[in-house]
């Protein structure tokens, strides 16, 4: 999957039916129930700070240089983050790689880089839905909000990144309010005011509050606060059919909506 394109897989994503009528749909392994989360176990977890896995000395990946090294494939990576100037093709084998501590680094350097932010955050967005990849989720939250933050008009990234705030909400522990402290739920409200008319971005962010506010009234109320429901409902009004609007829609609105 991490070869196709966002657009493409959340055209996949999201079929005219909800997650619970969508059992046996080929992509209904996607499709998390709006009131089940997947179980985890607590080796299945990301390090959250002040637990002790997050010493980077217990993590398998805690070396950018160290994992390079041990595989001659992602040599460019290497470059890559040493380098001022990267070039598409090193983006694109740091894709490829799922190197996601590099990943996180590269990040950090290229701040202000849009193109590397976008590439980055797209293969972070699929890692978040993937509760098998190894990633240093702490710091690649961090990375996902700075991008979202400095990039607020660039539509990848922020598609990318509402998508991986939904998905780091629903399988993780204490993600909820970690990306609420982190100044998530204000990234989400500027990425659906930002961009009415593109349905990615308004179904990726839609879902992101479904999953932010899902039980948790503090981020709720902050939400209200911004306005939230205002822009749920414009979102709704266009796309009833989808299901990450309809949930955010009845989670903010207390009311139940009936897909078309």
């Amino acid at each position: 999957m991490e070869e196709d394109d966002l657009d493409t897989f959340l055209e996949e994503f999201n079929p005219r039916t909800s997650p619970q009528q969508a059992e046996s749909s080929p992509s209904s392994s996607v499709q998390a129930s709006s009131t089940q989360k997947p179980s985890m176990t607590s080796s299945s977890l990301p390090a959250v700070k002040g637990s002790a896995d997050s010493n980077p000395e217990n993590s398998p990946s805690s070396s950018i240089a160290s994992s390079a090294s041990r595989s001659p494939a992602i040599t460019s990576i290497k470059d890559l983050v040493a380098s001022a100037a990267p070039s598409k093709a090193a983006i694109e084998e740091l894709r490829r790689s799922k190197r996601y501590p590099a990943i996180i680094e590269t990040m950090k350097k290229f701040r202000n880089n849009a193109e590397v932010q976008g590439h980055c955050c797209e293969t972070l967005a699929k890692a978040a839905f993937d509760t098998t990849a190894m990633v240093p989720w702490e710091g690649a939250l961090e990375s996902i909000l700075m991008a979202m933050q400095n990039f607020p008009e660039h539509d990848i990234i922020q598609r990318s990144g509402c998508f991986a705030l939904e998905w780091l909400a629903q399988n993780y522990k204490g993600y909820q309010s970690l990306i609420a402290s982190l100044g998530g739920i204000p990234a989400i409200i500027d990425a659906l005011r930002n961009f009415p008319d593109d349905k990615h971005v308004q179904w990726t962010a839609c879902g992101a509050l479904f999953r932010v506010v899902d039980d948790h009234e503090r981020n709720k109320e902050a939400v209200l606060a911004l306005d939230g429901l205002e822009l749920v409902q414009a979102a709704y009004r266009r796309w009833p059919d989808n299901w990450q609007v309809k949930m955010a829609m009845e989670e903010l609105s207390e009311t139940t909506c009936v897909i078309q």
